[in-house]
């Protein structure tokens, strides 16, 4: 039994090296909560207006909880997600770095998916090659703006401080994607008990 101990905490020590430091990390999880969040909250309030005819107050109060729990857990996944890849690859490739490439991907997979949404709103649903076609091409801008940073430092400094400002949204969508849990709890407890 002890051995199992012994190799367990060997293999978390191991795993834990190979993490991105945790300020990086942090950094990561304010920016994807931050485009997660600010769109969410930007398409609330759009529809806002026409919302208000149809709902009562209580009504658009839990849709705009809904909106933060899943943002927050959306973008607590996504940081989680680019953290282990960056554990699991070679240091080069992605834990060195860790914050201007998993904004670079997180950029291209936002891009991606507003891409894609936006085709399916207008009922265009475009055909899997063309979804493909796509894929490649985000991956590929998304490799080259990696390289480009790689080689111009200035430029990866630059973005990598602007990036850390970002931290000063999680003061304001942490809290509320607390607050929204909460009340997608309290909402969901009351209607389980009926």
């Amino acid at each position: 039994m002890m051995w199992l101990r012994k190799i367990l905490l060997q293999t978390l020590e191991s795993l834990q090296r190979r993490l991105p430091p945790s300020a990086q990390v942090a950094a990561v999880f304010s920016f994807v909560l931050f485009l997660a969040a600010g769109y969410s909250i930007y398409s609330f309030f759009f529809n806002l207006p026409s919302s208000l005819y149809y709902f009562n107050t209580f009504e658009i109060i839990s849709v705009f909880s809904y909106i933060m729990f899943f943002d927050l857990f959306e973008s607590l996944l996504v940081t989680a997600v680019l953290a282990a890849v960056s554990a699991f690859l070679p240091g080069k490739w992605f834990r060195e770095g860790f914050v201007y490439k998993a904004v670079l991907v997180t950029l291209a997979l936002a891009a991606g998916s507003i891409l894609l949404q936006n085709a399916m709103l207008m009922n265009n649903v475009p055909p899997l090659r063309q979804v493909a076609e796509g894929v490649l091409i985000l991956a590929l801008v998304c490799a080259v703006l990696i390289l480009l940073f790689q080689k111009i430092l200035i430029l990866q400094k630059t973005f990598v401080n602007i990036i850390e400002r970002f931290e000063i949204f999680a003061y304001i969508y942490i809290p509320l994607g607390v607050i929204g849990s909460i009340i997608v709890l309290i909402r969901n407890l009351f209607q389980w008990q009926r």
